[in-house]
C-alpha cells in the first residue's frame, strides 16, 4: 500500500544526515576555542532530549505505518528513542504495522508523538505513554512496559500540612459588665463574653496526609497505584515527606520536569536550532519505510 505523506514545515535539525553535518560543523567551529573542561556547564541529557523534541512541525499522515511514523520523528529530532514493539516473544508492545492517519499544524515533535501513540492504542485497557531515562533516552510504549522502570523519589509536603491559624473566635468586650463594675464598686466577673473554642472541625495531621495521598492517587494515573489495584506505584508518608516509588511518567505528572524547555528556540547543548522545509513524497521516503529511505529537504539558516 502506498502511503501519502505531506510535511509542510519543520524547525530543527531536519533529518539524520543534516543533524550529523550540523553537529560536526559546530564541533569544528568550537574545537579550537572551547572552554576548559572545568569551566563547562553540565547539561542534563534529559533536557537535551526534550529540547530536540520541542521543534515545531506541520504534517499530514495518511495510513502511515506506526513504525515508519515514529522512526520519522526520531530521525527528524535526532533524539535517542526506544520503542516497545510486539512480536512472538513480546505481548505488551505496539503493533508495527498499525496504520495511522493524523494531521497537525505547527505543533512540537513531542506533541505529534503523543498524538500518534494515542491513536495506536489497541483498546481502552492498553494505554501508551513515554518517559525519560536518566541517560536521556526516551522510552515509548505501553504503560505496562514503562512500569518496569520505577525509581524512588521523596516529596516534602510540610508546607501543605501547615495550617495558618484563623482567629474567628476572638472574645468580645462586654460593655454592660464594664459599666456595672464601675457603678457597683467593683466585681469579679469577666468583661469578655466567653466563647468555646470549637476545634472539632479541624483535621488532624494524619487526616491531612491521607487527603493529600488520596488526591494524588485520584488525579495522577489512578489505575496504576497499588492501593487502587494497580502494580506501578506505591506511596507512603514519613516525617513530612511522601516516599513514592513509580515510573518516570508518573513522577512527571506529579512534579513535572525542572528542566522543561521554556523556549523552543533556546540554545540546547551548545547548538542552535535551524529552520527549513521538508517534503516527503511517499512512504518509502519515511526513514525505515523503504529499501533506501531518504528525505528531501531544503534548509534555511537559523540564528
Amino acid at each position: 500500500m502506498k502511503t501519502s505523506v505531506r510535511v509542510f514545515t519543520v524547525a530543527g535539525l531536519l533529518w539524520a544526515g543534516f543533524a550529523v553535518t550540523a553537529s560536526d560543523a559546530y564541533a569544528q567551529r568550537e574545537g579550537a576555542g572551547a572552554a576548559p573542561l572545568h569551566q563547562r556547564h553540565f547539561v542534563d541529557p534529559r533536557a537535551q532530549t526534550l529540547g530536540r523534541l520541542m521543534k515545531p512541525i506541520s504534517i499530514e499522515l495518511q495510513d502511515a505505518r506506526l513504525e515508519d511514523a515514529l522512526d520519522f520523528i526520531a530521525e527528524v529530532s535526532g533524539a535517542q528513542i526506544s520503542y516497545r514493539w510486539a512480536d512472538a516473544a513480546v505481548v505488551d508492545g505496539m503493533d508495527r504495522e498499525q496504520l495511522v492517519t493524523i494531521k497537525v499544524d505547527n505543533v512540537s515533535l513531542l506533541a505529534l508523538l503523543e498524538r500518534i501513540i494515542d491513536k495506536a492504542e489497541l483498546d481502552e485497557f492498553t494505554q501508551n505513554g513515554w518517559q525519560l531515562t536518566p541517560t536521556g533516552e526516551l522510552q515509548v510504549g505501553p504503560k505496562s512496559w514503562l512500569n518496569r522502570f520505577p525509581r524512588l523519589e521523596m516529596y516534602d509536603i510540610n508546607d501543605l500540612l501547615y495550617e495558618i491559624p484563623s482567629f474567628t473566635n476572638a472574645p468580645e468586650l462586654d460593655l454592660d459588665s464594664v459599666l456595672n463594675q464601675g457603678q457597683g464598686g467593683g466585681g469579679s466577673g469577666s468583661i469578655f463574653d466567653e466563647e468555646d473554642d470549637d476545634e472539632s472541625d479541624r483535621k488532624t495531621r494524619r487526616e491531612k496526609v491521607t487527603d493529600i495521598i488520596t488526591l494524588i492517587q485520584t488525579i495522577v494515573e489512578p489505575d496504576e497505584w497499588v492501593d487502587n489495584g494497580g502494580d506501578a506505584a506505591t506511596i507512603r508518608e514519613y516525617n513530612g515527606s511522601l516516599i513514592i516509588r513509580a515510573p518516570d511518567y508518573i513522577h512527571r505528572e506529579i512534579d513535572g520536569y525542572p528542566f522543561w524547555p521554556q523556549d523552543i528556540r533556546q540554545i540546547s547543548a551548545g547548538r542552535r536550532y535551524y529552520s527549513g522545509t521538508v517534503v516527503v513524497q511517499n512512504s518509502s521516503e519515511i526513514p525505515g519505510g523503504g529499501q533506501n529511505p531518504s528525505v528531501t529537504a531544503t534548509t534555511g539558516g537559523g540564528p
